[in-house]
């Protein structure tokens, strides 16, 4: 019982490990200027979530594919969202 604890211990610092990279400034960063250069050639309001270990930016249309393939499956309104995401190209130009 002591070894799967120690295990699923030391597997869970090193996730906790790699999220805390994989959302840290060094993806941030890109994930910021692709929603803003998305937003200056389309003219559409984009945000940037982090889900899964990984930044997305997405705009409206994207955000119902993604309700409809399940990937997002808890969220019941885009406006729920809105309390989720890090970035948004209408609040922050």
């Amino acid at each position: 019982m002591l070894i799967k604890k120690l295990i699923y211990r030391i597997k869970f610092f090193f996730l906790e490990r790699y999220i805390l990279f994989r959302g840290g400034k060094l993806f941030f960063g890109p994930a910021i200027r692709k929603a803003k250069r998305l937003h200056k050639e389309t003219d559409l309001r984009y945000r940037v979530f982090f889900f899964k270990g990984k930044y997305y930016v997405w705009n409206r249309t994207e955000v119902r594919r993604q309700m409809n393939n399940g990937f997002l499956a808890r969220v019941k309104l885009e406006a729920d969202l809105d309390k989720v995401c890090f970035f948004d190209t209408q609040k922050n130009t």
